[in-house]
């Protein structure tokens, strides 16, 4: 740019120019920059959350808060709070929710340019009713009587149908309780602890496909065994060739789940990986894991509760990580669904899980070391108590065991190990 004066004979002078640089307005880097704190103290009706300002932008910030809606991304147009001025860390009270609802929340903050947004929160609020179970096998004490159990874990048949991993000495056995029964059935082992066919020793993992055909990881004989119906010895599907690391091997299996198919997915837990076999494989593929113990993305320690999803999607426990990783098909690693941060018995954490089970929504169900089944939405970044979290004992409202599952009504049945029996709580 230069000035200039036009002379009277029509000559212009010209001043020395000032040379610059033309910048774009950039309104988004002008916005501070914030994160949303994970929700904590969740409630019936409120919950605490908040925000971390770590840029306030091109101006010092004028409100922030928390906002919260039914729907997704919501906006300061919504509830929110009013949590002062400035940057850095800030707490919110979120008030004036409604029992057993799911709400979305993000962060946000203001200055001069306008309203920025942290990442959005999923959560849901505790139910107003009073949840306890009933029980629908066991309840008599330890023993061998067929209406008695130490139950690991549990699955549950199309017809309500209960099985149970009775692992134990000197039980042994898969018991299968129909519904309303007061004893059950012995559908596998029960003679003792051995290797043979007709034997089962420390059988822990437990799951029956549509056609009633039972598959048990018999974890000190380091093989799978399938168990027809009405069958009175098992064949060994997966394993069987000692305790080890080759392809098809196993070193403590613990837990399986079987898809459509027919795919047998087994946690191998001493050698910290799942392993998938194939109907009539004779050696399993490493699908997730086998790096050794550890906590980076690619491994696990002590990997047990296991489920997989329609989509191929495997949910593994990773117990003493205190996490559920989430391994897409074809994946190097996984993915932290659930947990990860310590151990703990606040929302987003755990204490020593074990088993896990999928609904048809993509949720996960959590059975957590605090006494409790923790409830994860697709996305959430804490969980929702849906039964237990009353401290150990035998009231109806507690429980104390590594075992879930869901019927097809959603229904929760819990592996109650410490009170010999098996909870059944309705849908949350």
């Amino acid at each position: 740019v230069a000035a200039s004066v036009k002379m009277a004979n029509g000559s212009q002078i010209f001043n020395s120019p000032i040379i610059f640089n033309a910048t774009a307005n950039s309104v988004t880097s002008s916005l501070p920059t914030l994160t949303t704190t994970d929700l904590t103290s969740i409630a019936q009706t409120s919950a605490i959350s908040g925000g971390n300002i770590t840029n306030a932008g091109s101006s010092p910030v004028l409100a922030r808060g928390v906002c919260w809606s039914t729907t997704m991304i919501p906006t300061n147009a919504d509830n929110h709070t009013n949590d002062g001025v400035g940057n850095g860390i800030f707490t919110s009270n979120v008030t004036g929710l409604i029992a057993n609802t799911t709400y979305h929340v993000r962060a946000f903050a203001t200055n001069s340019s306008g309203t920025s947004y942290g990442s959005e929160k999923i959560f849901t609020t505790i139910s107003s009713t009073a949840r306890t179970g009933v029980t629908v096998a066991g309840g008599n004490g330890s023993g061998t009587a067929l209406n008695q159990i130490t139950p690991f874990y549990v699955c549950v048949d199309a017809s309500g149908s209960v099985y149970v991993s009775d692992p134990f000495y000197p039980s042994e056995r898969i018991q299968k309780w129909i519904p309303g029964s007061i004893s059950g059935t012995t559908v596998a082992g029960g003679i003792g602890s051995g290797s043979l066919s007709t034997q089962l020793y420390n059988p822990l993992g437990v799951f029956v496909d549509a056609l009633g055909n039972i598959f048990i990881a018999d974890a000190e004989n380091d093989r799978i065994q399938k168990w027809t119906p009405g069958a009175t010895s098992g064949v060994t599907v997966a394993g069987g060739n000692g305790d080890g690391s080759a392809a098809n091997q196993f070193s403590f299996p613990n837990c399986i789940w079987v898809d459509n198919v027919g795919n047998i997915y087994v946690t191998d837990v001493e050698n910290n990986r799942v392993q998938k076999w194939a109907p009539g494989a004779t050696s399993g593929v490493t699908v997730a894991g086998g790096h050794g113990a550890g906590s980076a993305a690619n491994q696990f320690n002590s990997p047990e509760g296991i489920c997989v999803d329609g989509g191929g999607n495997i949910y593994v426990v990773d117990v003493t990580n205190n996490r559920v990783q989430k391994w897409a098909p074809g994946a190097t690693s996984g993915v932290t669904v659930a947990g990860g941060h310590g151990a703990g018995s606040a929302a987003n954490q755990f204490n020593s899980p074990q088993g896990i089970w999928i609904d048809g929504t993509g949720s996960i169900y959590v059975a957590d070391g605090n006494n409790r089944i923790q409830k994860w939405l697709p996305g959430a970044s804490s969980g929702i108590t849906v039964a237990g979290g009353n401290g150990s004992g035998s009231a109806s409202n507690q429980f104390g065991g590594a075992g879930v599952c869901l019927d097809g009504a959603g229904n929760i049945y819990i592996a109650d190990a410490a009170n010999n029996r098996i909870q059944k709580w309705p849908p949350y």
